[in-house]
């Protein structure tokens, strides 16, 4: 996973959802600066960091991290139009 990708993709996702650091920080449980330090591919990210951040930004895990799968995942879309909850 290269630090420049992920934070390629997650800056993409963040502004398709709208939100700010510290929106996305707050709906994935994490810090603003771990949004910030991603983005700026200044740090790392745990497995658990990652999945609660794609989950924030409705994505997939593995879009998010290495680009090499569908990015709305499949579910999405059933949710989105109310047939499963």
């Amino acid at each position: 996973m290269s630090r420049d990708e992920l934070a390629a993709r997650l800056i993409e996702a963040r502004r398709e959802a709208g939100l700010s650091h510290r929106d996305l920080a707050k709906k994935a449980g994490v810090s603003p600066g771990t949004i910030s330090g991603l983005e700026n591919a200044h740090h790392d990210v745990t497995t658990e960091k990652l999945a609660r951040i794609a989950l924030a930004l409705s994505v997939e895990p593995c879009w998010l991290a290495y680009g090499d799968c569908d990015k709305a995942p499949d579910w999405l879309d059933a949710v989105r139009r109310g047939l499963v909850q």
